[in-house]
């Protein structure tokens, strides 16, 4: 036992493990009540969680205190570089995308296999949809209302050569497209994939957040290997490209526990085009 000022005994430590938690030790004290009293303050101040009860003996005091991973206590302190706990999820996500970005128009729309018709088709039904002066075959503008506007562009379709590449666009297809737009509907949820690891460590390690790669982009596979995604979620792990978004740091409220949250977003491997590779 060790000697605590000139009275306070203190009890053999216990220390623990568990998965969850990591190394967690415990302490007791045996002293008068004021001397308990005045280091159960120096405990509160630090933030270990403490209680007290009477003796048996009914004229001293027991103080306990639970010290947490990183409390630096000499019994059950967290090694520095090992998370407490590691967890990976991969929730559902979605995103508001512009109409055009829709499963099923982005289909229908690809059956216009000219890049350049299906430009000018996008760009035709927005200028109806907003008022603005389409215009005809020619490259004249057109200034009709109404049904016109649709007449007008149905006959631009079936014009050649745009006609070849526009006729296998379902039947209606336009028409409710524009319905839906001149309805107020300019924006769609779209799913997306999200990879999430939250690492619960201790204050005195040494982990921290990885701001390198911010912004940039993995293959499946890279990202498999790198991070070493459990095998648990590699079957459910869609292809395209994987975007590393900021990770965060929280505290968890009243310990010296730690979070560091980071996630991957999932796009398709157009998306690219917009991110760099990882370095």
């Amino acid at each position: 036992m060790s000697v605590y000022g000139l009275s306070i005994v203190e009890g053999t430590p216990e220390w623990e493990w568990h998965r969850n938690s990591g190394y967690t030790s415990a302490r007791s004290w045996i002293g008068t009540a004021s001397e308990i009293n005045a280091y159960a303050l120096e405990l509160r101040a630090l933030g270990v969680p403490h209680r007290a009860r009477q003796h048996s003996d009914r004229q001293r005091w027991i103080l306990e205190a639970d010290y947490g991973p990183g409390d630096y206590t000499p019994q059950g302190t967290q090694p520095v570089d090992e998370p407490i706990s590691e967890v990976w999820s991969m929730p559902g996500s979605e995103l508001n995308k512009t109409i055009w970005a829709a499963p099923n128009i982005a289909y229908e729309m690809s059956k216009v296999s000219d890049l350049n018709y299906r430009r000018k088709l996008k760009a035709f039904i927005n200028s109806f949809v907003n008022d603005l002066d389409p215009v005809d075959a020619t490259g004249a503008p057109l200034t009709l209302e109404g049904s016109e506007g649709l007449i007008a562009l149905a006959t631009w379709m079936s014009t050649p050569p745009r006609s070849s590449s526009a006729t296998a666009i379902s039947s209606g297809f336009i028409e409710l497209l524009v319905q839906m737009m001149l309805d107020g509907t300019d924006s769609v949820p779209v799913s997306q994939f999200v990879l999430r690891r939250i690492k619960t460590v201790a204050g005195n390690t040494t982990i921290t957040a990885d701001y390198t790669n911010i912004l940039r982009y993995w293959s499946t596979s890279e990202l498999i290997i790198a991070e070493s995604v459990p095998t648990f979620l590699h079957g459910g792990l869609p292809g395209g490209i994987w975007i590393k978004k900021t990770p965060t740091t929280d505290q968890i409220s009243g310990t010296n526990k730690w979070t560091i949250t980071q996630e991957w977003d999932n796009g398709d491997s157009a998306a690219s085009l917009l991110w760099k590779h990882k370095a």
